[in-house]
């Protein structure tokens, strides 16, 4: 006999499952704010659904040409960390020399392809995590009420 696995707890927006990823800045703010809409990865998912952008502590430097185009602040402190917002991914696939899905896209990666951002009114300033995980309780809230259109 096999032995039974374990469901995985899934927390529900409106019957979908929430999952947060950690995204260096400025890059998770772009996500929210700034219409990026592909999140360079060097790993896959299956998980299609509800993704809660969390802002890691960790700094990561951009062209100096991005930063003219989206007059971005040049010190840290313009770029709030923790749990920023939700966006749909809606696919997930691998860079192909045929197929430039979007200008965020970079090659030799897998493009996390996000649609809908849903910035929450304020930063939710907590610890994320490496991988793709499920968010604490009050950052599903959160997801919840930037869902149904409501506040935090």
């Amino acid at each position: 006999m096999t032995p039974r696995r374990t469901p995985e707890p899934r927390n529900h927006a409106a019957g979908v499952p929430v999952r947060a990823v950690s995204v260096a800045r400025p890059w998770a703010g772009l996500i929210l704010h700034r219409g990026k809409d592909v999140e360079n990865r060097t790993w896959s998912t299956r998980y299609r659904g509800l993704l809660v952008i969390h802002a890691s502590q960790s700094w990561d430097q951009w062209p100096d040409d991005i930063a003219r185009q989206f007059a971005l602040p040049a010190d840290k402190g313009g770029h709030p960390t923790g749990y920023l917002g939700v966006a749909d991914l809606v696919d997930v696939h691998r860079h192909t020399d045929d197929r430039q899905c979007s200008p965020w896209a970079e090659p030799s990666t897998w493009h996390w392809c996000l649609t809908n951002p849903r910035p929450f009114p304020h930063p939710l300033p907590r610890p994320g995590r490496l991988g793709l995980y499920t968010p604490p309780p009050a950052v599903v809230t959160a997801a919840r009420a930037a869902c149904s259109g409501g506040g935090v």
